[in-house]
């Protein structure tokens, strides 16, 4: 379809367009009178050809326009040319006459049941136009919509009539139009429902419920089957956005309470169906793009509790992680917009709100869950009757499933569907207020629960499936941790389910941090951090995202410091797309998809970021922060896309789309089509529509192999029928061939592909060449120096080659009166807002509190009470700290905030544990302990004012948590918080962050969630880099990860891996990792011998044939002496790593490991023979050190060898002499060992005191440590400083440095007289460079010891040392 571009004046078209009249020109609107044509040789060509993309995205990325679309419904829609006069119109019963004369010359049942449609559409459009008219009152809104309901009995009555009057075909053709009718009447009714005000609820309430009731009598005039497959052509058929199907399942839910039983289930197929195609919609598209659903979500009418519905449904999917953030923030806007709802509803219409709710269905029950713990308490209490009421017929219900088998089916069908944390929560709270005697469906409800997450995981294909699984298996809030705590400890179910209970755990950490992360209501945030101390274990390792988010309310320099990050990215941006190749990609009258998609996301990025400023002028800083904050992101995002598309690059990415689960479509075929692109579209569910059809128990085939479906037909009877198995995607053969740009060889290069879509940006040299040396061309646009008084300077373009360009736009600060004011504090500054007042009164009082600050450090203030509130009134708040270093923060909320301590907020941060500085009450006691500090009324650790350090007891308690005390709170599945500086941070794969104003610098993990240690091997980890989560051994393909270390060990390379793995090294059976993991493709043989004969696969009884794994291969692979699942390190069958989180041993590198008789590296050598133990296989000249068994003990040199004393000892014989220091090891006591003066004592065994190097002679040799040899090393003078020097020629030994042991002295000495060389002096050990150049004499038996002379020690006896040796003073030593 050809593209019309219809533009208003632009300011860079300041210059005259010239016509051109060639052929194929680009025809640009300007305004209604003047058209420009521009030729591809025309110098302004790129110019308007940016503009005209620009043009198009920004109608593609608005939200009110796709409202407009889907609820917002014309006459035309409807078949109608205009609506006339409205009902407030005094001559409206002239219109109300034609209309009665009409109805009454139509005699045919089933054309005047279409009239009274026609009527109704009228009426409906009235109404809205009535609602949407300023100045309208109430009254006339109410007699527009209640006239539009009163046409609706008429349209009820009108297809009861026709039901029984006309044949099946006509019955069936009035269906149709009655279900597009009907639909689009649901629709149109939000839209007037969000335009009126709450008093008039509950006729628009009336006027839905009429509306649902008109559309299930469809099911009057046809079969079941024959109505749902006509809801899907249908609703294929009606116009919208590519968001439709979000308000096409608003309308069935609504419908779904209004058909009878046989209707339902074709009432929940449609919404099947509609659902699927929402997701595959929404998977399509960049997280970019997909932020537009949020915005649509946030701004569209209707009921709050369907849009609540449907969004359950998307999370309880397993679906990609960008689109599970997205449907997490559209979350937040519902429960906002619905606590405001019901906040404007009476007590009788806030239970009419959520009425439907109160029919006792696990589903309803959780929607009622999430409204109670999400919105405001006071609120919410005005649906408590609706609440009991559900849990009155939910007990109810549960009671009766012993004699109600369709009941327990109901239950068993809704577990199939929702076994979600949120599901195993509401479970546990029930099963409390039934009787022990009729509790027996619980465990089935819980039995069935576990079957299906192991179905769940099992079906998944791939570790990046699994973890979509774990992710929709798991909650939002904090009091679902314990439900499933208490699942996963279940003794009575079917398996051992723990392991996925802690992934499911793992995966629901990450989603509370994006929940906290997108609270934009203060008081929302409160509550939630209030049940999530309450609830979850490791609150504290959450603290620091609390109080980051938390800070941001108060703080609107915050919201304007991120805004100005997000200019300068989309300035950043601006400058890369001008230099798009906009003529390659204008092709056929309309633009490339992909530079579609970039200029859509720039548009986007734009509106986010106007928005952050229009709602930060009217102080909704926590929204202003968050829109700024995605403008930057969506920026970025973008930029990467261009890049990439300018490099000659495209993809066709198909979406994401998990395999529908066994409950879909159980009594009716499921199809699979696939796109223009090869990409599968959604499964759709069709009923038979003929029961002489053979009935085809679809579900009961054997199941395809992974990445394939059994392909679906109709036969010559219109009967379907089941085929082969055949691929989800189709494999297109078309040949292109293009050109892509080579950064490295800046140069263009041909390169040829096959698919179904053209990948190629450039198809020609030129075109890549030209668009690669084009000089850009700047942009006219206006750039300033400086800004007029209310409005400011920003960044409006900003590129290499044009540099930057600046504009002004209004302060949205001005109109507040606000500057921005700095206080100095002893280590650092803080900024706020503050008043813009110059009088005396108020600057002085600045001045004063600026005098407070400058006094403490920062860590000591908080600020006031009301700091966020500008009001004249308040501005000795607004923007001020409490400097008074004094200041008890205590706001007894329940919650151990920023600046609440045990000792100062008992009632928020509980009681200090025992030694703490807190625990100290008196002076006495506080300034006797270490670290702390008596502050007139209470005691605190260091300077912090608070018990905010670690206090090392082990438990993680009040303020402490993983970022400020590692040891007593561990981290969450990673190492990251405990690194202190920013080199070990970054080498661990964590982000380190610099800190603020606010917070100190710390290491955390990397914002995308991918980091080493979260337990997931990701693209870029290796198994050398990462072993802690790239588990496996040495030598597994995965763990290598460059090409030429993966080719050189004989795995094989894939460059360009087409599926989520990426880049990576695998081995030749394509898909197992780390010595397991198998590709699950080829694993789908249905008989254990088949199955084993493939290498890759592994038979496990009770699962089937899988990717054969460490903990399914029969083999001990971690050495523990336990196999497979009774390995406690193996989560599941099919998990690759016996080790369970333990890294493996990747080297054989201490004396233990060399000597233990297992190849404990895996390489294939053993021990000594292993080239990792050279260090340890090293021969002397020694005895003791040549790797021989000397003495035939069977022990082989030092340490094994009991006779070797260290490798210098020439004999492994023990001695059996007793004089001249031999035969000491013949003494078994330390007495009559150290009775020999030349032999000395070695903590256990007795050994010659000559002998270097040997643990025990008082020297602290080479290779001895304190944990080797503590008498030498340990217990020596010089490391037990508070031990009194005990003379020369005397040591302590035995005892510990507080105690000193026993004082040994020699009793044999000699006067042996050494010369040193020149320069050096005697120690009385050795010889050592004189530290200056000045030479001492000392007196005739004495020595220089470097600083003094010294007495040589003396004793009556002579001790004569052998040739080559020197007196120690105790002993004889070899010399230097």
């Amino acid at each position: 379809m050809k593209t019309k571009y219809i533009f208003g004046l632009l300011a860079v078209f300041a210059f005259a367009f010239a016509f051109e009249a060639n052929a194929g020109p680009l025809r640009l609107a300007l305004g209604e009178a003047r058209v420009f044509q521009f030729s591809e040789t025309d110098p302004k060509y790129l110019q308007a050809l940016s503009i005209a993309a620009a043009q198009e995205a920004q109608e593609e990325v608005d939200v009110e326009k796709k409202l407009e679309l889907d609820e917002d419904l014309k006459p035309e829609d409807f078949g109608l040319t205009d609506i006339g006069i409205l009902p407030t119109n005094p001559f409206y019963f002239v219109k109300d006459i034609r209309r009665g004369v009409g109805s009454l010359f139509t005699r045919d049942p089933g054309k005047k049941a279409e009239l009274k449609l026609r009527y109704a559409a009228e009426k409906l459009l009235e109404a809205k136009k009535v609602a949407q008219k300023e100045g309208a009152s109430d009254e006339d809104k109410e007699y527009a919509i209640e006239n539009f309901r009163h046409e609706l009995d008429e349209v009820k009555h009108r297809i009861g009539i026709a039901s029984e009057a006309l044949d099946d075909e006509k019955a069936i053709e009035l269906s149709k139009k009655v279900l597009d009718a009907t639909f689009k009447y649901g629709k149109s009714l939000g839209n007037i429902e969000k335009n009126v005000s709450p008093e008039l609820f509950d006729f628009v309430k009336k006027a839905k419920d009429a509306s649902s009731e008109a559309l299930a009598s469809t099911f009057k005039l046809a079969e079941p089957e024959v109505v749902s497959n006509q809801l899907v052509e249908v609703l294929d058929k009606q116009g919208g956005s590519e968001f439709k199907d979000f308000k096409n399942l608003e309308v069935l839910k609504e419908v779904e309470g209004k058909v009878s039983e046989n209707a339902k289930e074709a009432i929940k197929t449609a919404q099947d169906n509609a659902l699927n195609r929402l997701q595959a919609e929404l998977e399509k598209f960049e997280a970019t793009k997909n932020s537009i659903f949020e915005e649509f979500v946030k701004e569209s009418g209707g009921s709050e509790i369907r849009h609540l519905e449907i969004i359950n449904e998307l999370e309880a999917r397993p679906i990609s992680k960008g689109l599970r953030e997205v449907i997490s923030d559209a979350k937040e806007h519902v429960f906002s917009k619905a606590e405001t709802r019901l906040n404007g509803l009476s007590q009788e219409n806030k239970e009419r709100f959520v009425e439907h709710l109160g029919e006792g269905n696990l589903e309803d029950f959780r929607i009622l869950r999430e409204l109670q713990n999400n919105i405001d308490s006071g609120v919410v209490s005005g649906i408590s009757n609706v609440a009991s009421r559900a849990e009155e017929e939910f007990v109810k219900k549960i009671e009766s499933t012993g004699q109600n088998e369709t009941q327990k089916r109901e239950f068993l069908g809704s577990i199939e569907r929702f076994h979600d944390a949120k599901s195993i929560s509401v479970l546990n709270e029930i099963e409390k207020l039934i009787p022990n005697d009729k509790k027996n469906i619980f465990a089935e409800l819980k039995n069935k629960a576990a079957q299906e997450i192991r179905n769940d995981v099992n079906r998944a294909a791939n570790s990046s499936q699994r973890q979509y699984v774990y992710d929709a298996l798991a909650g939002d809030h904090p009091e679902e941790f314990a439900a499933l705590d208490e699942f996963g400890s279940d003794v009575n179910a079917p398996f051992d389910i723990s392991s996925f209970i802690e992934r499911i755990k793992s995966a629901q950490y990450g989603i509370m941090q994006n929940k906290i992360e997108n609270i934009t209501d203060k008081d929302r945030l409160a509550k939630y951090e209030k049940e999530f101390r309450n609830d979850v274990p490791d609150y504290a390792s959450f603290r620091r995202v609390f109080e980051q988010r938390r800070v941001i309310f108060d703080s609107p320099e915050k919201a304007l410091k991120k805004i100005e990050e997000a200019e300068k990215a989309l300035a950043e941006f601006r400058g890369v797309r001008s230099s798009l190749p906009y003529d390659t990609a204008y092709k056929g009258g309309e633009f490339d998809q992909m530079l579609r998609d970039i200029e859509g996301i720039l548009a986007h990025a734009e509106r986010k970021l106007e928005t952050a400023r229009t709602v930060l002028s009217y102080d909704d800083i926590g929204r202003a922060f968050g829109e700024a904050q995605s403008a930057e992101n969506i920026a970025r995002d973008g930029i990467a896309l261009a890049q990439k598309y300018k490099s000659g690059v495209k993809e066709t990415k198909c979406p994401f789309y998990y395999p529908p689960s066994s409950n879909f479509c159980p009594n009716g075929v499921v199809i699979h089509q696939t796109d223009q692109n090869g990409c599968p579209l959604p499964p759709r569910c069709e009923i038979r529509e003929s029961q002489e059809c053979p009935f085809i128990n679809y579900s009961a085939q054997s199941a395809c192999p992974s990445g394939t479906h059994r392909e679906a037909f109709k036969d010559e009877k219109g009967c379907y029928a089941l085929g082969k198995c055949v691929p989800d995607r189709v494999t297109c053969q078309a040949y292109f061939e293009g050109y892509v740009f080579d950064k490295l060889a800046n140069s263009c290069k041909k390169e040829s592909s096959s698919g179904c879509s053209d990948p190629f940006t450039y198809r020609t040299l030129d075109e890549c060449t030209k668009a690669h040396s084009r000089v850009n061309v700047c942009p006219a646009l206006p750039t300033v120096e400086s800004c007029p008084a209310g409005e400011r300077k920003i960044i409006t373009y900003s590129s290499p080659e044009c540099g930057v360009y600046y504009g002004c736009e209004k302060d949205t600060t001005t109109g507040k009166n606000w500057i921005e004011h700095i206080w100095n504090f002893i280590d650092g500054t803080e900024r706020s807002m503050i008043l813009n007042r110059t009088d005396s009164e108020y600057t002085s009082f600045i001045k004063g509190i600026h005098s407070q600050c400058e006094k403490i450090s920062k860590n000591r203030f908080v600020w006031k009470a009301g700091a966020g509130n500008d009001a004249p009134e308040n501005w000795q708040n607004f923007g001020i700290p409490d400097c008074s270093g004094s200041v008890v923060a205590c706001n007894n909320n329940g919650v151990c905030d920023a600046n609440e301590y045990y000792n100062t907020c008992a009632s928020d941060c509980g009681s200090a544990p025992a030694g703490s500085c807190s625990a100290k009450t008196d002076s006495a006691s506080c300034t006797a302990t270490s670290g702390c500090t008596w502050a007139g009324t209470y005691c605190y650790y260091g300077s912090s004012g608070g018990e905010s350090s670690c206090n090392n007891d082990g438990k993680c308690s009040g303020s402490e948590s993983n970022f400020s005390c590692p040891k007593d709170c561990p981290a969450l599945g990673n190492g990251c918080y405990g690194n202190a500086s920013k080199d070990p941070c970054v080498s661990a794969g964590c982000n380190w962050s610099p800190g603020d104003s606010v917070t100190k610098s710390y290491c955390e993990p990397l914002a995308s969630g991918k980091y080493c240690g979260n337990g997931a091997c990701e693209v870029g980890e290796t198994f050398e880099s990462c072993a802690g989560d790239c588990k496996g051994f040495t030598g597994a393909c995965y763990a290598y990860g460059t090409e030429s270390t993966c080719k050189s060990s004989g795995c094989t390379w894939y460059a360009k891996e087409t599926h989520s793995d990426g880049p990576h090294c695998d081995n030749a059976a394509h898909g197992q990792t780390g010595g397991g993991g198998g590709d699950t493709s080829k694993c789908v043989y249905t008989t254990e011998s088949t199955c084993n004969a493939n290498t890759v696969c592994a038979w496990v009884a009770g699962f089937g044939c899988g990717a054969r794994a460490q903990c399914n291969d029969k083999t001990d692979n971690d050495n523990d002496g336990k196999i497979d699942m009774a390995d406690s390190g193996c989560s599941d069958n099919f998990d690759n790593d016996e080790f369970g989180g333990v890294s493996p041993i990747l080297y054989e590198d201490s004396a233990s490991l060399c000597s233990d008789g297992i190849d404990n590296d895996k390489d294939g050598f053993t021990d000594l023979a292993d080239p990792s133990c050279s260090a340890f296989t090293t021969t002397g000249t020694t005895q003791c050190s040549d790797g021989k068994d000397n003495d035939g003990d069977g022990q082989v040199d030092y340490p094994a060898d009991t006779g070797c004393y260290g490798k210098e000892d020439n004999d492994e014989t023990i001695p059996t002499t007793t004089t001249g220091g031999g035969g000491c090891g013949t003494y078994v006591t330390s007495a009559t060992c150290e009775a020999n003066t030349a032999c000395d004592w070695f903590g256990s065994s007795c050994g010659p005191t000559a002998y270097t190097g040997a643990c025990g002679n008082h020297t602290c040799d080479t290779g001895e440590t304190s944990a080797s040899c503590p008498i030498d090393c340990g217990g020596s003078t010089t490391s037990c400083v508070s031990c009194p020097s005990p003379g020369t020629g005397c040591w302590y030994e035995g005892g510990s440095c507080s105690t000193c042991g026993t004082v040994k002295c020699s009793t044999t000495t000699t006067t042996t007289t050494t010369t040193c060389p020149s320069g050096q002096y005697w120690t009385g050990t050795a010889c050592a460079i004189n530290p200056s150049t000045t030479t001492t004499t000392c007196s005739t038996g004495q020595y220089w010891n470097g600083t003094a002379c010294v007495a040589n020690t003396t004793t009556t006896t002579t001790t004569t040392c052998p040739s080559g040796q020197y007196w120690t003073g105790t002993a004889c030593a070899i010399n230097p």
